[in-house]
């Protein structure tokens, strides 16, 4: 997946935005790092009140859906998360495509998580469940350590109205610290099964 042309003028705004928010005051670097969600239980049944496991992270920059393999029931909503193992790379920003059976599925709602910090600027937000795809950008506010934490680019809350076997798609794509694109090893979909109620 190629940047799209709307990066230019985002990156722009962004190195603006970053030397502004680079210094406190007292010309000290002022941090923040992600912080992953973590919580108990990975059987992949996740409602928005508890929190996924964390992954176990990678030396190779990698995007995936998290959890692997959700198990939801229809009509119930649940939640998966973009997850980013950066590696080596520090992530100024990124983009994704979920992809999901569409008339079977819907996304309620996508939410920046906190691989790019607590306020990232949100580039472009579209969900189109007739066509069964959600889209998202956001970048970074302020300086990218290098590397940066692993963790969650967005989420999505999701219901679906019927029972299936099918899978969620994802392609997805990372600027680095100097907001060049910077290669993941690979991408990740995940399983969906949902359970008649």
């Amino acid at each position: 997946m190629a940047l799209r042309p709307w990066i230019a003028p985002l990156v722009a705004v962004l190195l603006v935005v970053s030397v502004a928010a680079c210094t406190s005051p007292t010309d000290e670097p002022t941090r923040t790092a992600p912080t992953p969600t973590s919580g108990p239980g990975s059987s992949g049944v996740v409602e928005s009140s508890v929190p996924f496991g964390t992954p176990t992270p990678s030396a190779e920059a990698r995007a995936f859906l998290w959890p692997a393999h959700i198990d939801a029931l229809a009509g119930v909503p649940f939640e998966v998360a973009v997850w980013v193992n950066p590696g080596a790379h520090g992530v100024s920003s990124g983009e994704l495509t979920v992809s999901y059976p569409a008339g079977a599925c819907q996304v309620e709602s996508v939410a920046p998580g906190a691989l790019l910090g607590a306020e990232p600027l949100v580039g472009f937000q579209e969900i189109d469940n007739d066509a069964g795809t959600t889209r998202f950008a956001a970048a970074r506010i302020g300086p990218t350590e290098t590397p940066s934490s692993p963790g969650p680019l967005a989420s999505l809350r999701m219901t679906c109205a019927e029972a299936l076997d099918d899978r969620l798609g994802l392609e997805a794509a990372i600027a680095d610290a100097g907001f060049e694109a910077a290669p993941l090893a690979g991408v990740e979909g995940a399983g969906l099964t949902v359970a008649a109620r």
